[in-house]
């Protein structure tokens, strides 16, 4: 499992165990219990950051209100749209959940599907209201398609390295208004949020089918 501490893998294997053993979800007391925690309330700051990751729902007014999610992946509203500053995979973000059905589709298993908004990639066949799979990393080779944040901007491009200190973030476009972006890391922060690996695109009879993205 990836961004998750020790103690909140623990927590999240205990509501999983629950699951199988008794065919519901764990009250915070009884998993607070499993856990060999005295109280219900240590387990609820674990529970929050699960539910901020997108491996658990708390679903409201309700005992046993834990939903595990892990297993499908969130579908993150427009590009275009997802405020600068905060996490990509929030609740503020997410529209819906995708089965895992659909994530196993791409190789590698995407973290979570991104809407796109605009046409700055629309050379490589990723046209506006496409959704993209994305791998969650911070790192990036030349050549592959990133989502990454610069100052404002939450943006899909094509990642370039030109040396140690400069890169580029380049469109991929038939609109000659989208031009590349060159940044020296010395002066400007970059934050990669994840690497493309797929897309799902619109076909004409409008159904949307898994492609590949090309990798230069």
């Amino acid at each position: 499992m990836r961004d998750l501490t020790d103690r909140q893998k623990q927590v999240l294997d205990g509501i999983k165990g629950h699951i199988r053993q008794y065919g519901v979800p764990p009250t915070r007391t009884e998993l607070a219990h499993g856990l060999g925690l005295a109280e219900a309330s240590s387990v609820t700051a674990h529970l929050k950051r699960l539910a901020e990751g997108g491996w658990i729902e708390i679903v409201p007014n309700k005992n046993r209100a834990i939903r595990v999610l892990d297993e499908d992946v969130p579908l993150i509203g427009a590009l275009a749209e997802v405020a600068a500053g905060t996490p990509i995979v929030c609740e503020a973000h997410i529209v819906e959940r995708v089965p895992a059905t659909i994530a196993d589709q791409f190789r590698p298993r995407p973290d979570y599907l991104l809407v796109v908004r605009g046409d700055s990639m629309d050379r490589i066949g990723i046209r506006d209201g496409d959704v993209v799979a994305v791998r969650k990393t911070s790192e990036a080779r030349t050549g592959q398609v990133v989502v990454a944040r610069f100052g404002d901007e939450v943006t899909l491009k094509r990642f370039a390295r030109i040396d140690d200190r400069r890169v580029e973030l380049r469109p991929e476009s038939h609109n000659p208004a989208h031009e590349v972006m060159q940044l020296d890391l010395a002066k400007h922060i970059l934050h990669i949020e994840g690497i493309a690996v797929g897309a799902l695109i619109k076909g004409l009879d409008g159904a949307d089918a898994a492609t590949a993205i090309d990798r230069q």
